[in-house]
């Protein structure tokens, strides 16, 4: 259920997620696959632009496999908010993966629409 700000990621500070208490997201490489879906919410996140952002320039062999396995583990993390939306959180496209979450649900996007408006 959410809180009262409609806030479920908190981009602006510390990295958070989740409508008053924060979930635990797991590790730090795991929290920043779903902060650089985040950031580009419902655009597409290549596979090699999230191995990029996280291991830099050597991301090793096995890496489109190792960001298979975090976005599962974030899809069972998120399930709470899966409720509130009643479809898939994360989804693959072609070449990576899709943040689909309302833009009032993340305080970077509100305070956008607030500069933009004023």
């Amino acid at each position: 259920m959410q809180d009262d700000s409609g806030i479920a990621f908190r981009l602006l500070g510390r990295f958070e997620v989740g409508f008053g208490e924060p979930l635990k997201l797991g590790g730090p490489k795991q929290r920043g696959v779903l902060a650089m879906l985040a950031v580009d919410h419902g655009r597409l996140v290549t596979v090699d632009r999230i191995a990029d952002g996280i291991w830099g320039g050597e991301p090793g062999a096995k890496v489109a496999g190792t960001i298979q396995v975090y976005v599962s583990n974030l899809r069972r993390i998120l399930q709470p908010l899966r409720d509130e939306l009643d479809h898939d959180l994360i989804v693959w496209q072609h070449t990576g993966y899709v943040l689909r979450v309302p833009s009032d649900w993340i305080d970077a996007a509100r305070f956008d629409q607030a500069v933009q408006a004023g």
